[in-house]
């Protein structure tokens, strides 16, 4: 029996105004009920959750399962629809991949961050490459001392390397 049928969806409306699609893969939700609660998601098969947008504005997010320790999260289906005011939106839909336990090179970054300064707050997003081996270690801050400053792309966005230490 798959975990939706298993448990209601958790619905949970999200207005955050002006939010681009672009960024939708790297925000983190807080989920207003324990985790615990929900049961875990089946690789490739259960829809671990469901955004719905309007005018690009995220205007609900439908939480059905978590994925395994170590999943990744992965878009599976974005379906458009038209509201009875002709507006457009489209929902997308996710779910869980196996983890990839590719380990990092040697001088190979473990980690990039791309961080963009805002007129009140610095945006960084993260994204790991690769797996630190076995008793190394790869850093979670842009500022830590082992994380190396790239180039910038404009005045307001400078991207930076961490490596396994």
């Amino acid at each position: 029996m798959p975990p939706s049928a298993q448990l209601p969806p958790i619905q949970m409306m999200v207005t955050l105004l002006a939010i681009r699609l672009d960024f939708i893969r790297s925000l983190i939700f807080q989920i207003c009920e324990p985790v615990r609660k929900l049961p875990k998601c089946r690789y490739f098969r259960d829809i671990t959750w469901v955004l719905t947008t309007k005018n690009d504005t995220l205007v609900n997010q439908v939480v059905n399962c978590i994925c395994p320790k170590d999943s990744v999260a992965y878009m599976i289906k974005r379906q458009a629809f038209t509201e009875s005011d002709d507006s457009v939106g489209f929902r997308y839909s996710f779910a869980c991949s196996p983890p990839t336990r590719v380990l990092c090179q040697r001088k190979e970054p473990c980690r990039l961050f791309s961080v963009k300064r805002r007129s009140s707050f610095t945006e960084v997003n993260t994204s790991v490459l690769c797996h630190c081996p076995r008793g190394f270690e790869c850093p979670s801050h842009h500022t830590d001392s082992t994380v190396i400053p790239g180039k910038f792309y404009d005045l307001l966005t400078r991207t930076f390397s961490g490596y396994c230490v």
